[in-house]
């Protein structure tokens, strides 16, 4: 994975988290971390508060693997359940989503916030790091499946 997988999951999860219309303080510190992990710039995402104009389910097609699409789905999923509540047009997004990049879904009703967010957050962080990684995790390892 890259930084231009991550810039695509960032606008995916600020599109997500502008689907029920309010967007939160738990989104906002969610999406401030991801940036921060994943050591985006803020000049290249605009603010939180603007539409994302572009085609999130074309950008995905630009992600660089499998494991980028994976933790894309998962970060779309967390964002939804940072508010607690996941609205019809959030699912819709998701679902939309998942179809379109064929790795599988989230099941969403069978985990937490914080265990999203954990798992969002250590894949986040391991990008940047080097041989030293611990590969025993493995997107494989979240609750996908076709």
């Amino acid at each position: 994975m890259n930084k231009q997988d991550i810039l695509i999951i960032l606008k995916a999860s600020v599109k997500m988290a502008q689907q029920d219309a309010k967007l939160v303080e738990s989104e906002k510190n969610l999406l401030h971390k991801i940036m921060e992990l994943g050591k985006i710039d803020p000049m290249d995402i605009s603010d939180f508060n603007e539409p994302i104009k572009e085609d999130i389910a074309e950008l995905s097609k630009h992600l660089s693997s499998d494991k980028a699409k994976k933790l894309f789905l998962l970060t779309v999923a967390t964002v939804a359940l940072a508010d607690e509540t996941i609205e019809k047009q959030e699912m819709d997004f998701l679902t939309r989503l998942t179809k379109s990049l064929g790795v599988g879904r989230v099941k969403i009703e069978a985990l937490t916030y914080d265990q999203c967010k954990s798992m969002v957050f250590k894949m986040i962080s391991d990008i940047e790091k080097n041989d030293e990684v611990d590969h025993s995790f493995q997107p494989s390892d979240l609750d996908l499946h076709f």
